[in-house]
């Protein structure tokens, strides 16, 4: 019952990787943020799990359980690690992701036009608005129509639609967040430690999206591996499958504080339809893969592959690392890709039993195709993504 449910039924399907991972991955799990009780309430969100190679001790050894890793830095074999992989870490934060835009020019095509806001603002001239309306639609024109997005994962919480003239609105929700982090007890100690920095908001040109399955918007999530091999750059591979969610409302023009119809990340629990692309007749999945084909092909995937040093300890105990990161993609009615966000910290898994029977099947094949990947170097339907660098 430690075991995350795509996990027990994708190592159901191979018993000979279940016999060398099961024990393993129920300690690993077990030790989880996401399975660690808050009172004693355990945390409902789960993430798939991020996978490394090498350092784990067979399940018969006494040092599978050892607080000190270094106790078993000379045991070698499969394991399960939280956040092993570090590259995809850089853009995880939402300003992380906007900033990527000043350093990689080519980004201004596959992002929104974004602005960063400082945390404490303090005065209306510190709000900005991104000057460049790339791909804004008529319906939207005559006011234009922005996305403020908080600091830190919001799963679609304080997610704010806004227009130029709600300067004064948007000042009164940054202070009050302000406000709200400087009364939490070494909140802004611990960011600062954590991160290196206080992380701003993020203020977005609003592209209308592609309305499908009876004017609903949706996003589509494309699953990448990076497989880090320091001191060498990662190598990239991309899912064969994306999935599709789909917000409960069907969109209507300028009723912008129906959230069930803007907000189709999966925080509106069980209404939000989880699909894959292939069941959506109107979407292409060549269009998704040629976008993080060009995402991660020039310099910002250059950029992302260089691993950072690791320490000495870490390269002791892994010869590779892999991270997980999930791209929430948007198709804007001219059928134009646009990167909403990456999902670099914790990828998050659905409750079993939501979404579509293909749905529910893919998430048990990625899983499995995780853990033989990790176990045994075989990407099967992870495909490399082509780097020039």
């Amino acid at each position: 019952d430690l075991l995350v449910w795509v996990a027990e039924e994708a190592l159901a399907g191979d018993a000979d990787v279940a016999a060398r991972w099961r024990p393993a991955m129920a300690q690993r799990v077990k030790d989880l943020p996401s399975f660690r009780a808050s009172g004693e309430k355990p945390r409902r969100r789960v993430a798939f799990l991020r996978l490394e190679e090498g350092g784990l001790p067979s399940p018969a050894s006494d040092t599978t359980h050892s607080a000190n890793p270094a106790d078993a830095a000379d045991a070698r074999g499969p394991r399960l690690a939280w956040f092993s992989g570090t590259i995809f870490d850089r853009v995880g934060d939402k300003d992380q992701l906007a900033a990527a835009v000043e350093r990689h020019p080519e980004l201004e095509s596959l992002l929104p036009a974004s602005c960063l806001l400082p945390w404490d603002a303090d005065t209306e001239q510190g709000v900005r608005f991104p000057t460049q309306q790339n791909g804004a639609h008529e319906d939207c024109n005559a006011a234009a129509r922005f996305v403020l997005k908080p600091p830190l994962g919001c799963q679609g919480n304080g997610i704010e639609f806004v227009t130029t003239a709600d300067k004064p609105r948007i000042l009164d929700i940054i202070t009050r967040d302000a406000a709200a982090a400087r009364a939490e007890r070494n909140f802004l100690q611990h960011l600062e430690t954590e991160k290196g920095r206080i992380p701003s908001w993020v203020i977005q040109t609003y592209i209308p999206s592609m309305l499908i399955r009876n004017g609903r918007k949706f996003h589509v999530r494309a699953y990448v591996l990076a497989r880090e091999s320091p001191p060498k750059p990662a190598e990239f591979f991309v899912f064969d499958q994306f999935e599709c969610r789909i917000a409960c409302n069907a969109y209507q023009t300028n009723n912008y504080g129906d959230r069930g119809a803007h907000i189709t990340n999966g925080a509106g629990g069980s209404d939000t339809d989880r699909r894959m692309l292939h069941e959506v007749p109107e979407l292409d999945g060549q269009v998704v893969r040629n976008f993080v084909a060009a995402l991660l092909g020039g310099t910002f995937g250059a950029e992302l592959a260089t691993v950072p040093e690791v320490d000495q300890r870490q390269a002791a105990q892994a010869t590779r690392l892999f991270s997980l990161c999930a791209l929430d993609i948007m198709i804007d009615r001219s059928g134009r890709p646009w990167l909403l966000e990456c999902n670099a910290k914790c990828p998050a898994c659905p409750p079993k039993g939501l979404g579509s029977p293909a749905f529910q099947a893919h998430l048990v094949r990625f899983m499995q195709s995780l853990i033989r990947f990790a176990l045994l170097d075989i990407p099967g339907p992870f495909s490399p993504l082509a780097q020039t660098f």
